[in-house]
Parts: C-alpha cells; sequence; structure tokens
C-alpha cells in the first residue's frame, strides 16, 4: 500500500487538465487563478517522474526544442505528455486509434512491466505519437 504523501505536483500535470488523460491518484486542487493536480502515490509518482524524464530528454528535437528547459511552455508539455502516453498505450496494446487514457498510473505500470529498464521503451513510436500529437 503506498504511504501517504506530502502535497506533490503530478508530473503528467498537462495532460490531466487537457482532459485527454486520467488517473486514478490524481487530485484536482483550485488554487486561483489556475487549477492544480496532484499525486496521491508516492510510488506511482516516482514511476510517472522517472518515465517522464527518460523520454523527455529523447524527444526534445520532436517537440521543436535545442536543448533542455527546466520547464517547458503549457503547450509543449501538454504535447510531449499527451503525445508520449498515447504513444506508450498504443504500443502497449498494438492499436492506433486510442486517443485519451484512462489511467496513467496503469499504463506506466503496464510499461515497466512490458519493458523493463526505461532504456528498452520504443522511444521511436513514442517520437512519432509527440509529433502527431495535435490537440
Amino acid at each position: 500500500m503506498d504511504a501517504p504523501l506530502t502535497a506533490q505536483s503530478c508530473p503528467f500535470e498537462r495532460a490531466i487538465l487537457s482532459r485527454t488523460c486520467a488517473c486514478r491518484f490524481a487530485k484536482r486542487v483550485s488554487m486561483t487563478p489556475n487549477q492544480k493536480v496532484q499525486c496521491a502515490s508516492e510510488y506511482g509518482y516516482r514511476d510517472c517522474v522517472d518515465m517522464l524524464n527518460h523520454v523527455r530528454k529523447n524527444v526534445n528535437f520532436s517537440i521543436g526544442l535545442t536543448h533542455v528547459p527546466s520547464a517547458l511552455p503549457r503547450a509543449q508539455a501538454t504535447r510531449l505528455q499527451c503525445g508520449m502516453l498515447i504513444g506508450l498505450q498504443n504500443a502497449l496494446d498494438k492499436v492506433v486509434e486510442h486517443s485519451s487514457i484512462n489511467n496513467i498510473y496503469d499504463t506506466v505500470q503496464r510499461a515497466i512491466k512490458r519493458y523493463g529498464p526505461l532504456q528498452n521503451l520504443p522511444v521511436q513510436e513514442l517520437i512519432r505519437s509527440i509529433a502527431a500529437y495535435n490537440k
């Protein structure tokens, strides 16, 4: 069982706020003027951060970046997060019609089980999905 977690921003906050993705551990918090999403799972948070950081290092060119800034503009963060998650789910399920993710945590866990170390992720498929994501 997950240990209690102090409020941490969800690594996939932009994807959740875009309503393209959802997660069972996401907790929406209204903070004037913006809405924030926090993660209620310590283990899920760590897995999601690790995966997002690994993919981000490999896909900067596909989202139009020549260096790795500490924070992406909202549109680029949304494109990266949504495109990556949709690409990951498509790779896991071997289909191409998914356009939303019902549970980010489960998708990340399935990828970890299937691919093992992050270096084994199908990065080229994820890059194509991120480049193709337009919403």
